[in-house]
């Protein structure tokens, strides 16, 4: 398998046409997102979206972010232990990030 050099990739690309301001290369995330037109959700991402999140109240969030992509926040409440919690489930291409927040983090009142 043969390695590319990004510099010399982003190199050319600079040089290409002959205008001053070339446009912006995208980066592999964008074109990973326009390639599939949206997320794909590997098992263990939709093994959790199903068990934590899939018919229950929740609240989802996304943005687009110039580094990241898309990025969705699946947030819910629940209580466990007797313990106010806040579920997160944040996903971009590049990775997922499962997880409890105590609500005492989040509220100085709990």
């Amino acid at each position: 398998m043969r390695r590319q050099d990004k510099t010399s990739c982003l190199f050319e690309a600079e040089n290409e046409g002959d205008t001053d301001d070339p446009p912006r290369k995208k980066t592999t995330i964008e074109e990973q997102w326009e390639k599939n037109q949206g997320f794909e959700l590997t098992s263990v991402e939709q093994e959790t979206y199903e068990k934590y999140f899939y018919g229950s109240e929740h609240w989802n969030y996304f943005t687009n972010d110039e580094d990241l992509g898309p990025v969705i926040l699946s947030i819910k409440q629940e209580t466990l232990n007797n313990r106010d919690q806040f579920r997160i489930l944040v996903r971009a291409i590049s990775y997922t990030v499962h997880g409890l927040i105590p609500a005492s983090c989040v509220f100085a009142d709990r």
